[in-house]
């Protein structure tokens, strides 16, 4: 009977605790709840902006908000995150346990298949811990030693937002061009780093299409599309020279339709520097330039027309 009576003790002061525990849990979240209520959502100020278009008025009540750099609309969108920040309060457990879930099941240690490109094997990996991939190389051989081009990790430290948008191996295979974003626009700085002794180039073109880089021949010139800033769309197709400053660089071809997505890569072959403009389910066009004359001008290959796509 005294054991009996023992467990029972036991169970009704587990029950206490479990019962005083989940009433504080309880009163936690209604507390959470009524702060986030009592927060009031921000809005946004109405400012009427007119723009006449086709003839038609068009009111944009929010155009104010497109400015990125006005203080007002940074606060604006602090008192956002605020709010947003308060009202998701309560889940905080729960997206903790979600992300680590999800976090448990990516594999952390990872590398891609390499491919053969002139005398190096190309690849990239991922180190348990790391954020960011590692774009690595081995010479002649997969037995051979790895040479790190771009440690994703190193250069990502520190930064809100980091990115690596692609890049381009001269013929000589001694440097690398490669686009870096940290601001999260996708407008991607295009740098240079010599691969034979690692030293970054003073070479860098900002507001760069990220991965859309050619190399002509000499391994000296190379061409990149530059973004639009109003509408962040690929516009101009330039040419540069390492070691010229920007201002030298010359313009080779703008699209002025911007219903059309644009592209700049190196062939196959090696032999041509291809520039396509394409408008998804209505037309395409692609200009080809000999990649021998970096100076020569790109040939249209098939004039564009509604309702024709190639590639």
């Amino acid at each position: 009977m005294k054991n009996q009576f023992l467990v029972i003790k036991i169970i009704l002061l587990f029950s206490v605790f479990y019962s005083c525990t989940n009433t504080d849990s309880t009163q936690n979240k209604l507390s959470e709840k009524m702060n986030a209520e009592a927060m009031k959502a921000p809005m946004a100020k109405i400012k009427p902006h007119i723009t006449i278009l086709h003839n038609d008025t068009l009111t944009d009540n929010y155009f104010w908000l497109r400015d990125r750099e006005n203080k007002e609309v940074i606060d604006y969108l602090n008192a956002e995150n605020t709010y947003k920040d308060s009202v998701m309060a309560p889940t905080k457990a729960l997206q903790t346990k979600l992300f680590d879930e999800i976090k448990g099941r990516i594999k952390e240690e990872d590398e891609s298949v390499p491919y053969k490109e002139g005398d190096y094997f190309y690849y990239s990996r991922f180190e348990k811990g790391g954020e960011y991939p590692i774009y690595c190389r081995k010479k002649g051989d997969l037995k051979a030693p790895e040479e790190i081009m771009l440690d994703g990790n190193k250069m990502g430290k520190g930064k809100g937002y980091f990115n690596i948008g692609g890049f381009e191996v001269s013929d000589n295979e001694q440097v690398l061009a490669y686009g870096v974003d940290t601001v999260s626009r996708r407008n991607y700085t295009l740098k240079f780093k010599n691969l034979a002794n690692g030293q970054e180039l003073k070479d860098q073109i900002k507001n760069t299409e990220g991965g859309s880089y050619a190399w002509a021949n000499d391994n000296k010139t190379i061409f990149y599309i530059k973004r639009d800033q109003q509408t962040l769309l690929g516009y101009q197709v330039w040419r540069h020279e390492l070691g010229t400053e920007n201002k030298k660089d010359v313009l080779v071809f703008e699209e002025k339709d911007n219903q059309y997505y644009m592209g700049l890569y190196r062939g196959k072959s090696k032999k041509y520097i291809i520039n396509v403009s394409d408008h998804n389910g209505v037309a395409t066009e692609y200009r080809i330039l000999n990649a021998n004359e970096p100076k020569g001008n790109f040939k249209v290959f098939l004039a564009r027309k509604d309702g024709h796509e190639y590639s």
